[in-house]
């Protein structure tokens, strides 16, 4: 009996862990003067990248990755970088421009 009662606590234990805060981060965007290249999402401080992405034809793309705390991001597009900081549940949307993204970005949904 003792071990049903064990069982059942750490269920619900797992349980309220699972409703807590959401843990994704969404990246998405357009960008013009886009030539259907290649986007690259990169966290910073680990060698690889997270999500490689061709832009559309209309030069939209999105990207989703799973984070406990707040991460700081490169977003790459013609060897041209912009940081982003993403927190856990934000719903991030760039623009700008593909050929010059670092001066022309805009950045919502992002409290930092």
């Amino acid at each position: 009996m003792y071990m049903k009662k064990y069982f059942v606590h750490v269920y619900i234990v797992f349980a309220l862990i699972s409703c807590g805060p959401e843990r994704t981060v969404r990246i998405t965007g357009n960008l013009s003067n886009s030539n259907a290249e290649k986007i690259f999402l990169q966290e910073l401080g680990n060698e690889s990248n997270i999500d490689t992405l061709q832009l559309n034809a209309n030069g939209h793309f999105s990207f989703k990755s799973r984070i406990a705390q707040p991460t700081f991001y490169s977003l790459t597009v013609n060897d041209r970088a912009i940081t982003l900081l993403a927190h856990p549940g934000e719903r991030i949307v760039i623009g700008g421009d593909a050929l010059n993204l670092p001066l022309t970005y805009t950045v919502k949904g992002s409290k930092d």
